[in-house]
């Protein structure tokens, strides 16, 4: 279990990875705020949950990277997946917290991808649509079909989006298969817009 406000608490789950497997080869941060936030207008949304979901999606992920960066430059090699989303590139109304912060995560990937680059760490974006995991249902409550159903009519590909869709991006990011990939963001939403 591990705080990802904490940095502390990454260093420990850094530690006890390299203790346990001499290394760290791949990190995926995928932990963030989503399915508990509340829906309103960016001047209605309450401040702290503002910071909240600021504290955990760009603080934490930024916390994580910390913690492995050490191994990964002491094994000139690594690879670093953070999770944003497609809104980014739609702007979702009332949900100006997650997507601000998940555009964050973007520029922080593109930034570390150079700063890191020299040591072999490849650092890269995952950006999936809306896919009906806990966090979407716990959002979308009752509305989570028409929602999906809605937004498979804007993509090229009219089907929902499956975990699978999104653990395969990760698996390529993992691999050597790309391993000269970095800095980029992988959009994995059907078709729904084109960088």
């Amino acid at each position: 279990t591990v705080d990802i406000t904490k940095f502390a608490s990454c260093q420990g789950v850094a530690k006890a990875a390299v203790d346990a497997y001499g290394r760290i080869d791949g990190l995926v941060n995928y932990a963030g705020m989503y399915g508990t936030l509340h829906q309103a207008p960016f001047d209605m949304i309450d401040e702290g949950e503002w910071n909240a979901c600021m504290n955990v999606n760009i603080t934490g992920t930024w916390n994580m990277i910390r913690a492995v960066a050490p191994a990964m430059r002491n094994a000139n090699a690594g690879s670093i997946i953070n999770i944003a989303s497609n809104t980014v590139m739609i702007g979702q109304p009332y949900m100006a917290h997650y997507v601000v912060s998940k555009m964050a995560v973007i520029g922080m990937t593109r930034t570390l991808a150079r700063e890191l680059g020299a040591n072999n760490i490849r650092v890269n974006v995952v950006a999936p649509t809306v896919t009906a995991t806990e966090g979407t249902r716990q959002l979308a409550g009752e509305h989570t079909d028409a929602i999906i159903g809605m937004v498979m009519q804007t993509q090229s590909v009219k089907r929902p989006s499956e975990i699978r869709d999104v653990a395969g991006a990760v698996a390529y990011l993992l691999s050597d298969f790309s391993s000269f990939v970095t800095g980029q963001t992988h959009l994995v939403e059907g078709g729904q817009t084109f960088l």
